[in-house]
């Protein structure tokens, strides 16, 4: 069963990198398509100015060039009495190429003729051509161009300019042919959707993506509680059978010990070999009830009782023990704080464990702290508990500090901490460390009020 719960795991493991590069992948991909055709409409767009630049520049060259067939022999002065027959002409090359507007200007931007044939009065000057500085230049020298693409109020429009040459080779006007542009507003419309469509794409795939680390992550703590699930399991098997067949032979061994001691020892010069064994039978017995109360674990029997109380119970217990290193315990507990329910012996058991654990880590001896306060976290009270030493600190890894038989001391089965877990989290709270080298030990939990 273990085995497939490993195999199933590195699967998942396997799968969550699988889905970072698909979803790296699939963003490079919206990425580049993006990309590629925000530079194919641009490249539209280009091709499209370029190709209504040569066709309006054609028709300007085409309608100077019928212009100058027609009254190329007038002088230069002489052009605008040829008012209706010019409106004529511009009326009809607007009709058949679809144009906005032609129309004829002289050197001060005055219309001389218009492609309205039913206006007999003339519109006021076209000012704004001269923004085709460039165009109107090339125009008066005589060669006919294409205008930049116009913007006006959203409107799109394009110009080209060509210049009416008599046959004395005087420019008597410049024709200007304008065509409508706003098919440039749909490809705008195109590389803005495709900006729009392409950050949606991507959000959405974040988000997608999360909800996928989410699941796999969430898998993978299940996969993990069941593998630690049927390792508790195996032991609470173990332990049970461990219990039966070493206690019995640790009471034979305890017993013939006794009776030793009572043969052979001298009460004038004793001999402290005698010592050893009943030391080494009580280590074995803590032992083994350390394995079947973390496989079984703790049977609480709550009732209402004063937590300060069992901090400084357990401070007063350690202060009678003998130690060759000198321990300050101090306090910081309010006596202001109500009762709670909890069982008093598993609590003492976990805050005795914590505070021995503190005070091996001070080799040269120093200061011991219990601190009882009451906090408030998502709407709930709790009652939080310090123990802070100030020994050598934590040097493994704080993350790995409550697994079971984890630990960082020579001696030790790695279950005092694990058991400490247990017993708070059976209480409906938590429990965490907090160290650093050479600066001490916090270990702190919460039980709820």
């Amino acid at each position: 069963m273990d085995i497939k719960l490993e195999f199933g795991e590195k699967l998942l493991r396997h799968r969550k990198l699988y889905v970072s590069f698909l979803v790296l992948l699939i963003i490079l991909v919206i990425v580049l398509f993006n990309l590629g055709s925000w530079l194919f409409l641009n490249r539209m767009a280009d091709d499209l100015d370029e190709e209504l630049g040569n066709r309006l520049r054609s028709i300007a060259i085409m309608t100077a060039h019928l212009i100058e067939s027609r009254f190329g022999a007038a002088p230069k002065d002489q052009f605008g009495f040829y008012f209706f027959e010019l409106k004529r002409i511009l009326h009809l090359v607007k009709t058949e190429n679809q144009l906005q507007s032609a129309f004829l200007i002289n050197e001060e931007f005055d219309v001389i003729a218009d492609d309205d044939e039913l206006r007999l009065d003339l519109p006021a000057k076209r000012t704004y051509v001269q923004e085709d500085s460039l165009s109107l230049r090339s125009a008066w020298n005589g060669v006919a161009m294409a205008s930049p693409l116009h913007v006006v109020e959203d409107n799109h429009f394009k110009s080209a300019y060509a210049p009416v040459i008599n046959d004395d080779q005087e420019i008597m006007a410049i024709l200007v042919v304008e065509a409508n542009a706003d098919f440039f507003n749909i490809l705008r419309l195109f590389e803005r959707g495709l900006i729009v469509g392409g950050l949606v794409s991507i959000v959405v795939l974040a988000l997608f993506s999360i909800f996928l680390y989410w699941a796999i992550s969430l898998l993978l703590k299940s996969y993990e509680m069941m593998r630690r699930s049927e390792r508790l399991a195996l032991m609470g098997q173990m332990a049970a059978s461990m219990a039966h067949e070493i206690r019995n032979p640790l009471g034979v061994i305890k017993g013939t010990a006794d009776v030793l001691r009572e043969l052979y020892d001298n009460p004038q010069k004793p001999d402290e070999l005698f010592d050893f064994i009943p030391l080494e039978i009580k280590r074995l017995n803590r032992l083994v009830n350390d394995f079947l109360t973390f496989a079984r674990g703790v049977k609480l029997e709550k009732r209402r009782g004063n937590l300060g109380k069992i901090l400084q119970q357990v401070g007063t217990d350690l202060e009678r023990d003998e130690r060759e290193k000198p321990v300050t315990i101090r306090y910081h507990i309010s006596n202001t704080l109500p009762e709670i329910d909890f069982d008093p012996d598993a609590i003492y058991r976990v805050v005795y464990n914590l505070a021995i654990n503190g005070i091996q880590a001070m080799e040269n001896g120093g200061t011991l702290t219990f601190s009882l306060e009451k906090s408030t976290q998502h709407d709930q009270e709790f009652y939080v508990v310090h123990i802070q030493d100030t020994g050598c600190g934590i040097s493994g890894d704080l993350t790995k500090i409550f697994d079971p038989f984890y630990t960082t001391k020579t001696k030790g089965t790695g279950l005092g901490l694990a058991i400490c877990e247990q017993i708070i989290t059976q209480h409906g709270g938590r429990i965490h460390v907090h160290s650093q080298p050479n600066q001490g030990t916090t270990m702190t939990f919460y039980l709820p009020a």
